[in-house]
């Protein structure tokens, strides 16, 4: 997210920014292996990924990114996309355009939004309103934040203020009044006529459908249901009131891959229960059992080592032997990172 400039641009739920944020520490992290090492080790290429709310919906989108990830060895080979040997995404916005816009607007307009959490609205706002270039909306008038107050949330969330300095930009009586009026018409209206989906069903042309777009481009439910073939634990509180339990995807369109967990309780507490979850499965003696079949990477081959010649390197079954009773550990750096990541996502 973080650029030399001092700008936190954080561009908040938006899938394809996970990749780009998160993929280039990725790469660095294998050549820091491969020089540290002196060529003898690589980083394994497999993970577990795991994330609570903006972090459960960041874990999706980085898996779908490193599943299509390939390499070249030295050899110019290219070799299988990274193993996602499982994913828990817990408390995520899998179903943004639909399941939760419509809720986060039911409760701005029954009064049970939590005043808070306004800092929400301006991070959804601040990535929604005209500010990244590849979305649909981008400066056709559709922005999700009120002209007004606009630049001013931008500026907090990009300047990386804390969350009661990004609250005190948002009317605490009203914060549905940060949206821009056309977004808070058409959202009241859908509303009122029960639409449970209110950009396939609500928007309107030159008001509204660039920026439903933009929402639409970002939803992973149907990802989830369709294309995901790798374990994935979708761990939710039916109690939340921050992210809908709508947003869940459908169970039976995917059933070999996805499993639900249901809790109950609040937002916060069952993310704990969820990462807690998330920490023990990997703990578990058993589950290491899952990388056994790793694409073994110990060595890198041709690169220029100053341990050995290739005269003088163990024969080959020792290599493999070493190799194998070393898989859990070679493979440990490589979870912890993308369980640190998953976390940073999600206190962010």
């Amino acid at each position: 997210y973080i650029e030399s400039a001092g700008k936190l641009y954080r561009p908040y739920l938006i899938r394809d920014s996970y990749r780009t944020a998160t993929l280039p520490l990725w790469f660095r992290a294998r050549e820091i292996v491969r020089e540290e090492s002196d060529c003898q080790s690589a980083v394994a290429n497999a993970v577990v990924v795991t994330g609570y709310s903006e972090g459960g919906y960041a874990a999706v989108a980085l898996s779908e990114a490193l599943k299509k990830e390939t390499y070249n060895d030295d050899n110019n080979t290219m070799h299988t996309t990274t193993k996602i040997i499982q994913v828990f995404a817990g408390g995520a916005p899998f179903r943004l355009s639909s399941a939760q816009i419509e809720f986060s607007t039911k409760t701005l307009l029954d009064g049970t939004f939590s005043v808070n959490r306004r800092y929400y609205l301006a991070l959804l706002g601040s990535a929604f309103s005209s500010t990244y270039p590849h979305l649909p909306n981008y400066q056709q008038n559709q922005d999700w934040l009120e002209a007004s107050i606009r630049q001013n949330l931008i500026d907090l969330v990009h300047n990386g203020s804390n969350r009661d300095e990004i609250n005190a930009g948002i009317n605490a009586t009203d914060p549905l009044s940060s949206l821009s009026p056309p977004v808070a018409e058409d959202l009241k209206a859908a509303l009122a006529n029960g639409d449970t989906d209110p950009c396939a069903t609500s928007s309107v042309v030159g008001r509204t459908d660039l920026l439903c777009q933009a929402l639409q481009e970002q939803d992973l439910a149907t990802i989830l249901e369709t294309q995901v073939e790798y374990p994935v634990v979708v761990c939710q509180s039916l109690d939340d009131s921050l992210v809908s339990p709508d947003n869940r995807p459908d169970f039976t369109l995917n059933p070999q891959y996805l499993v639900s967990v249901e809790l109950t309780g609040g937002h916060s507490s069952a993310g704990t229960t969820c990462i807690v979850d998330a920490i023990q499965w990997y703990v578990d003696a058993s589950n290491l059992q899952k990388f056994s079949d790793v694409e073994d990477r110990h060595l890198s081959n041709g690169c220029a080592s100053n341990l050995q010649s290739p005269t003088d390197s163990p024969s080959t079954q020792d290599q493999t032997s070493a190799a194998a009773a070393s898989l859990p550990g070679k493979s440990l750096g490589n979870i912890i990172y993308i369980y640190i990541f998953g976390m940073i996502y999600l206190f962010c």
